[in-house]
């Protein structure tokens, strides 16, 4: 699973080995990560830290996760009351400088077919993509985990802000949603 920290300087991905580290690690606490033994590696053009590297297929080595037993040597909790301010930025603005960054786009919606549509896949707890647009300035992936405590609810229509995670995977820049207060409805929905 996926840890993401941010400061002033930017964020990254930290790979570890367990699930459900919200309760561990929960959101505006302030991390400090020991680097020493640590490794850095893609995932899709995703920078992300982990505890090494798995060589086993010479052409595709992989990142490895930190264990569950490391956590505390590289992960050291701080303070719990670290609000992150995200950034507001158009959709062109988005580059590899602001990955795992919390960012707000203002002036999107989602496009007509991903209107009224479940997050995610709730059957099969599956990862969903859907699209907002900002004005016919370009488009972004909105992306929802199957897991999502939301992923049942429906996306909505109309024109606002939306604040999220912002993440890449190949070349497709996508958002991740912590929540669906993240996105904000203003002015009238468009038909």
């Amino acid at each position: 699973m996926l840890f993401r920290s941010q400061d002033a300087t930017g964020g990254i991905a930290v790979k570890m080995d367990a699930t459900d580290l919200y309760l561990a690690y929960p959101e505006g606490m302030q991390v400090f990560i020991r680097l020493k033994g640590c490794w850095l590696g893609d995932y899709g053009g995703l920078l992300q830290l982990g505890a090494g590297v798995d060589r086993s297929d010479s052409v595709y080595p992989r990142l490895l996760s930190i264990p569950v037993p490391l956590f505390a040597q590289i992960i050291v909790k701080g303070k719990v009351d670290n609000i992150i301010t995200p950034k507001e930025v158009s959709i062109q603005q988005l580059s590899d400088s602001l990955q795992n960054c919390l960012i707000t786009i203002p002036q999107v919606e989602f496009i007509a077919s991903d209107t009224s549509r479940h997050w995610a896949d709730i059957n099969n707890q599956q990862a969903v993509n859907h699209v907002i647009t900002a004005c016919n300035q370009g488009s972004i992936y909105v992306r929802t985990s199957g897991y999502a405590k939301f992923a049942s609810a429906k996306t909505p229509r109309g024109n606002g802000s939306i604040t999220g995670i912002y993440t890449v995977f190949g070349w497709e820049k996508q958002l991740i949603l912590r929540d669906t207060s993240d996105v904000r409805k203003i002015g009238r929905a468009h038909v």
